[in-house]
């Protein structure tokens, strides 16, 4: 299945009941954390006013050029001025395809050009596959649970090796001086 991504467009609620309408019941507990049959007309409204500042977004398509679909929606929502939260959908009949590991690495990609030093994610519990994704891509992670919910605190400036680039640049600099 080709995918690519797109910026999602303010007002699409196609594409989000689309998404939405692709997902079972597991699959939107694992994303609402609570059982949701339909998007209520007040959170359609939330999920689908994109700004590209505050609430940035991206869809996944899958198919060929005269013929996609939206397989899996990832967003940022900033919470304050250098912090956002971070969500993903995927379809199920996409998932375990990499279109989820696409999403979030939108995500840590696109959060420092928007000003968002820090995501934050809430995860169940049990949703191990998001756990892992998260985990995977922003190696400075630090997880906290309170037994059903792990919140991820995602540096997006830290490399692969749980370093800030700006620390390293510090210790350089203490490299020469000495």
């Amino acid at each position: 299945m080709k995918t690519t991504l797109k910026p999602f467009t303010a007002g699409d609620t196609a594409t989000m009941s689309a998404v939405f309408a692709g997902m079972s019941p597991a699959s939107r507990r694992l994303r609402y954390h609570g059982p949701m049959k339909a998007l209520t007309p007040a959170l359609m409204d939330r999920l689908v006013a994109v700004d590209g500042r505050d609430h940035a977004a991206v869809v996944a398509v899958a198919g060929r050029a005269w013929r996609t679909r939206p397989v899996g929606v990832a967003r940022l929502v900033r919470t304050d001025s250098v912090t956002a939260e971070f969500a993903v959908e995927v379809v199920d009949e996409a998932q375990g395809r990499g279109i989820g590991r696409q999403l979030v690495a939108w995500a840590r990609t696109t959060a420092p050009s928007l000003g968002i030093e820090l995501v934050v994610a809430e995860v169940l519990e049990h949703n191990g596959a998001m756990r892992r994704l998260i985990t995977d891509h922003f190696p400075g992670a630090r997880a906290t649970t309170d037994g059903r919910t792990v919140t991820y605190r995602c540096p997006v400036g830290v490399d692969d090796w749980g370093m800030d680039p700006r620390d390293l640049a510090a210790l350089d600099m203490l490299a020469v001086a000495a």
